[in-house]
Formats: C-alpha cells, sequence, structure tokens
C-alpha cells in the first residue's frame, strides 16, 4: 500500500516512532541494568551506595537482587504504558482525518461521543461510505478496552475486556496472537490484565496498520484539487526560496513527487492551479 505522507501523516508517523522507540529503550534499558546487577548478586549494599554517581538512584533504594528481579520485571508494567501512549498518538490522527473528510465536504455525525474512541472509526469510515477493515479495527477495539480496564479499573478485567476478546473471529483471533505472540487468553491472569511485551509490540503494529487503512481511504475519498492544496501549503511552510521563482517551483515539484505518492503523481499543472488559487504563486509564467 503506497501512502501519502501529507503532513499531519507525517507528524502521526513521527510521533508513533518517537514513542516506540522510547518504550523499546525503556525495555532494553531494564534488561542492560539487570545484566549488570547480576555482578553484585548477594551484596549486602544497597544501589544507592554501589552506584552513587548515578542521579536519582536513591529512589530505587534496594538490595541489587530485588532491583534485578524488578527489572526484569519491567515488561508488563511498560506495555501497561506504551498501550495508552500509542492510542492516544492514533486517536489524535483519526480525529484529525474526521476533520480533513468533513472539511472536504463530506457528511461527518455531531452525534454525542462520535468522535470517542470507542466510536470515531464508525464516525469516519461512516462519513466516508467504506467498511470498516475487519481484521484490523477490532483489533484496536480490544486494545481500546485493555486501556480503559488498565486506567479506569487498577488493571482488572472488566465486562468490557471479555466482550471485545470474545467478539473476535477465527482469523482476528489469530492475528492477535501472531502480534503477541502469546494465546488470546494470556492477556487476562487471576481476574487481572497481565501484560507483555507482545501487547506493546501489538499496540504499536495495529495503531500503524489502522492508520494506514485511514490514509488509504483519505486518497480515495479526497479530490486531486485537494491533495494539490495540501501539497503547496505543505510545502510553502518550510520552503527556503522565494516564491514566483524557478527554485521555489522546482523545489514544490520535487517536495510533491517525494511526499504526495500514494498514486497521485499530481501533475506540474495541478499544482500550479493550486499555487494560485492559494496565493502563493503570483507570476505570469509557471
Amino acid at each position: 500500500m503506497s501512502e501519502i505522507n501529507f503532513a499531519r501523516y507525517r507528524a502521526y508517523v513521527d510521533a508513533r516512532v518517537e514513542a516506540n522507540n522510547a518504550m523499546i529503550a525503556l525495555l532494553a534499558g531494564s534488561r542492560l541494568a539487570a545484566h549488570n546487577l547480576q555482578l553484585h548478586n548477594g551484596s549486602p549494599h544497597q544501589l544507592p551506595g554501589l552506584f552513587p554517581a548515578v542521579k536519582d538512584i536513591d529512589r530505587f533504594n534496594l538490595l541489587p537482587d530485588r532491583a534485578s528481579q524488578l527489572l526484569l520485571d519491567a515488561d508488563a508494567h511498560l506495555a501497561a504504558v506504551a498501550i495508552p501512549y500509542a492510542l492516544a498518538v492514533y486517536e489524535a490522527f483519526v480525529k484529525d482525518a474526521i476533520t480533513m473528510l468533513e472539511d472536504a465536504g463530506y457528511a461527518v455525525s455531531h452525534a454525542r461521543g462520535a468522535l470517542n474512541a470507542g466510536r470515531m472509526h464508525t464516525t469516519f469510515f461512516d462519513a466516508a461510505g467504506v467498511a470498516e477493515p475487519a481484521d484490523v479495527i477490532p483489533l484496536f477495539h480490544v486494545l481500546r478496552c485493555l486501556r480503559n480496564a488498565q486506567i479506569h479499573h487498577a488493571g482488572q478485567v472488566t465486562q468490557e475486556v471479555t466482550e471485545a476478546l470474545d467478539s473476535l473471529t477465527q482469523l482476528q483471533r489469530e492475528r492477535w496472537e501472531q502480534l503477541t505472540m502469546l494465546p488470546l487468553d494470556s492477556v487476562i491472569k487471576d481476574r487481572k490484565l497481565h501484560f507483555t511485551i507482545g501487547h506493546l509490540i501489538a499496540a504499536f503494529a495495529v495503531t500503524k496498520e489502522a492508520a494506514r487503512r485511514i490514509n488509504e481511504v483519505l486518497r480515495q475519498k479526497l479530490s486531486r484539487e485537494t491533495w494539490a492544496k495540501f501539497a503547496v501549503a505543505d510545502f510553502a511552510e518550510s520552503a527556503e526560496h522565494p516564491r514566483n521563482s524557478r527554485q521555489w517551483k522546482k523545489g514544490l515539484l520535487g517536495f510533491a513527487r517525494f511526499h504526495y505518492l500514494g498514486g497521485l503523481n499530481l501533475s506540474s499543472a495541478e499544482l500550479e492551479l493550486a499555487a494560485r488559487a492559494s496565493g502563493f504563486w503570483t507570476a505570469t509564467s509557471w
């Protein structure tokens, strides 16, 4: 699937990558720290005494053995943090995509709750007149319900969670288990949520794929004129050459070829019309 890398989508991708890298860095850091602490197994000295030069080490005032075990068990805590993080970044993008449809003249629902996480996909796809992707959106809802249970119910398994899990088809279940590398019901243990690194991976993978599907719908539903206007405004925001110059025009054409792909292939004439309509190009000749 070829994506259109318009400004808001690039911002979403950058935020998702940054969040993903931060979580993986914390995970790797916890394991590296646990590995290094093995050198101090059995020591009677607490961490501040062993590593006095480490900033804020006094907040982790434990013996090495206990600290090492906590660090090795950090996966569950990081996943519990990462799922809300990944979903928050993604949900902001979906809401902006809904606004893009509305600005383009599509009838968007303004019913109460139409933009909340549970209904935003229905709002977007109904406005576009396209069916929700059955292979990815239900997995998002599983993540959403897990997030809600973690945040609002202290990790207790809710009816919302069990219903979301039970509603998955066999294919959806297989996809979830492929992403998490675990059986579906492993996320529940003693009526509590039990997160692993697999759930962290699933959170970023599912939202990445769902965003790509939304990108594709926008490509299909927004007019070429609209995309040309987006490309011009996007380029003009960071263009270094003066308007109406040969370099500005050349830069715009290259920018559109690089970022506004997805089968668009915006022509020079289309970009000229958009640039003139937007007031970014006022010279007589193009």
